[in-house]
């Protein structure tokens, strides 16, 4: 899902609560860990607020996502073009429609309470924003009771990105996905289609199905998660790699999909 798509459907959830090739994989095991010379940003999430500075080295960051609230969360990511603040996001999120000038670099779709995801982009300087459009209990997106995250990035850092332990390619036909193994891995996807598309990732708990996370989502995410949601990455362009990391846990089959253009594949990890 795209951030402008998440911004419209944000607006009709206001309205209706108020009247939205890679390396040789690593050992099993052997997790790997950002280099220690990256240019990692840390950013919590939590209800309702995004926990990270307020300026950003540009370059290659690495922005390390941890949820540690009790709801699922979401980093959608936005350029913000031109002379604009704050509360110019904040004015646009009251409008019907999404604004010219906020443009989708897409970011880390669901992320379960407790999880930790990371991504890696090369930014120039400008302004940029983190936002969260999951309901509320109440119906509302999570943006709408203030996580939205306006931030500034300056500078160049040498920083390089991580090596990948995976490649996962996305094409116009479908995944190739490669076997992996338990753990944390840093992944590099590529979309080697011609048209935008996304790495939805998450595993069902036993007994759960594709229709208990639709009645979740419409409930407002209350009561116990039907299922894991380690992060991924929403709609990527053509010809664009970006490279993330994620956890997977032994014995549990992801799903990776691509909603818009009806694109699954599994990951059992064993």
């Amino acid at each position: 899902m795209s951030l402008l798509t998440s911004i419209a459907l944000a607006l009709c959830l206001v309205l209706v609560s108020c009247g939205t090739d890679g390396d040789e994989p690593t050992p099993a095991g052997n997790a790997t860990s950002l280099p220690r010379a990256e240019n990692v940003v840390g950013v919590g999430l939590t209800e309702y607020s995004f926990d990270m500075p307020d300026e950003v080295l540009g370059g290659t960051v690495t922005f390390r996502a941890t949820n540690t609230g009790a709801l699922p969360h979401e980093v959608a990511f936005g350029s913000v073009q031109g002379d604009r603040t704050m509360d110019d996001v904040l004015k646009a999120l009251e409008s019907r429609d999404p604004p010219p000038w906020l443009e989708d670099l897409a970011g880390i779709p669901v992320l379960s309470s407790g999880v930790t995801a990371a991504m890696t982009r090369d930014l120039d300087e400008g302004n940029y924003v983190f936002l969260c459009f999951l309901p509320t209990p109440e119906g509302r997106p999570h943006a709408a009771e203030g996580m939205v995250k306006f931030f500034s990035v300056s500078g160049e850092s040498d920083a390089e990105p991580p090596p990948a332990d995976f490649t996962i390619t996305v094409t116009d036909d479908g995944f190739d996905v490669p076997e992996i193994t338990a753990g944390t891995h840093t992944i590099e996807l590529v979309n080697g289609g011609t048209k935008p598309h996304e790495f939805a990732i998450y595993s069902l708990e036993p007994g759960k199905t594709e229709r208990d996370i639709d009645k979740w989502f419409g409930s407002g995410l209350k009561g116990e998660s039907p299922a894991v949601f380690p992060g991924g990455m929403q709609s990527v362009d053509p010809e664009t790699t970006i490279v993330v990391e994620l956890t997977f846990e032994s014995g549990r089959t992801y799903l990776l999909q691509d909603f818009e253009n009806q694109l699954e594949a599994e990951i059992a990890v064993p």
